[in-house]
């Protein structure tokens, strides 16, 4: 039975340097013949305590030329983790690890306060490409889920890197800069934000289906559902469900993609699905008011492999593409001429559906939909 931390204040929490190890410590074996550190089998048999903290407003601004890096503020090995803030949620720096494969209850990492930023601003890239970090599994067998609730504004400073099962996120406004945001396709992920939710500093959100192939049946695959008034993704950032590249006989199903907002802005960015293994890749469903598509961006499903691409549908009241940008559905152009078999395709492409009041095609863009023996 795990036990439970309380961290507790009527004000203020500060974090500093903080380094929390609250785990059920395994087994060590010896092997004969084995030598020293090869001899210690050390490994986690159990989840560790549950860690909550509560308080007016939780702060981690450390300075971080001034820390130790032996001493990198992180918790490791604890069950469930959650930071409650009636105001401000800072957490500037800290790592939250857990190794644990398959531990025997439900995990959840929550967050939740008035505003909640994580990572810092600063000049430093290398001190910026580490700043927040989940170490997690991005699928395991339990509904592992990290859960962000602010009644104001979430924001991912430069170099929050998020590894999780499932997330579950909600704001007024979203904005993360040079951030990545990895969810897997077992269980579905939510993000529902007000406002305006911003994909800046080549930022992605990224869904990877489970490795490996089905025992027997496949089944349905999941969504990852986005919500906004505004989506705006600037040059370099993407949103895409895709699988592992390691296996191209896995076919555990791609998650499907719904985007809905009031207005869509992408500028050298893409949202897709896309499969480099049997599997098909995911459904993806486009929703505005708005839509404006510029410099080379795409709206997208591909097919890498034995897999299908999937059906693409667009609805809105005024769709603007320009500057080469493109929606598109099939085997990638430059894939096909790469393998020197265009204008043949892998496996069958996915339909395109697109519902629009106004719809404008300019600079050389396009609507392309590349069947098995033909690429329109």
């Amino acid at each position: 039975h795990a036990t439970t931390l309380s961290l507790n204040a009527e004000n203020d929490i500060y974090i500093g340097e903080i380094w929390m190890f609250p785990w059920i410590a395994g087994r060590v074996a010896f092997a004969p013949g084995m030598s020293g550190e090869q001899q210690i089998d050390f490994k986690p048999k159990g989840v560790g305590s549950d860690i909550n903290f509560t308080a007016k407003n939780i702060l981690s601004r450390q300075d971080p030329l001034k820390m130790d890096p032996l001493y990198y503020p992180t918790i490791e090995h604890t069950g469930s983790v959650r930071f409650i803030a009636e105001e401000n949620l800072e957490l500037g720096v800290l790592n939250f690890v857990s190794v644990n494969e398959k531990p025997t209850r439900e995990m959840i990492n929550e967050f939740r306060g008035g505003d909640i930023i994580f990572g810092l601003e600063t000049g430093d890239e290398s001190i910026s490409a580490a700043s927040v970090n989940f170490v997690n599994l991005d699928n395991a067998d339990k509904n592992h889920r990290v859960i962000i609730s602010a009644s104001g504004d979430v924001r991912f400073l430069s170099g929050v890197n998020m590894t999780v099962p499932a997330l579950s996120l909600t704001a007024k406004n979203f904005d993360a800069n040079n951030s990545e945001i990895t969810v897997g396709g077992t269980f579905g992920s939510e993000l529902a934000v007000q406002d305006t939710l911003s994909l800046r500093g080549g930022s992605t959100i990224e869904s990877l289906s489970p490795r490996g192939e089905s025992d027997s049946a496949v089944p349905d695959p999941v969504s990852i559902d986005i919500s906004s008034q505004q989506l705006v993704l600037e040059p370099d950032s993407y949103i895409v469900a895709t699988n592992h590249g390691v296996n191209v006989t896995g076919d555990k199903p791609i998650a499907n993609l719904n985007i809905q907002s009031g207005e869509i802005s992408l500028e050298d960015a893409f949202i897709s699905t896309k499969s480099t293994n049997a599997a098909k890749a995911g459904d993806l469903e486009v929703t505005a008011t708005g839509i404006a598509l510029d410099k080379d961006s795409r709206i997208g499903s591909y097919s890498f492999s034995k897999g299908e691409s999937g059906d693409i549908t667009i609805g809105s009241s005024r769709l603007t593409m320009s500057g080469g940008s493109a929606v598109e559905s099939g085997l990638d152009q430059v894939v096909l001429e790469g393998e020197e078999r265009a204008p043949y395709a892998a496996g069958d492409s996915g339909d395109i559906k697109i519902t629009s009041g106004v719809m404008h095609l300019e600079e050389g863009s396009y609507v392309r939909n590349a069947q098995i023996d033909n690429a329109l």
